[in-house]
């Protein structure tokens, strides 16, 4: 299992278009990097469920257009 996970690193994977909605399930998760991923075009809803996270990543992220619902739960992101 993942969930302890604190920091996942996907910079310049520029051929990543989505996220799965499993990245929801990282309740541990407090570092998420995804500059530069050019291809990515859309996060999951589950998101929203990331409330540890405190550090997210989405300069250069050219194809992302909107951000989806439940982002306002991320109460502890500081970056």
């Amino acid at each position: 299992s993942l969930a302890g996970l604190q920091t996942l690193n996907l910079s310049g994977c520029t051929s990543v278009k989505k996220l799965s909605k499993g990245v929801g399930s990282l309740m541990g998760l407090q570092t998420l990097d995804l500059s530069r991923c050019k291809g990515l075009e859309q996060l999951p809803a589950e998101m929203g469920s990331l409330t540890g996270l405190q550090t997210l990543d989405l300069s250069r992220c050219s194809g992302l257009k909107h951000l989806p619902e439940g982002m306002e739960s991320l109460a502890g992101l500081q970056t």
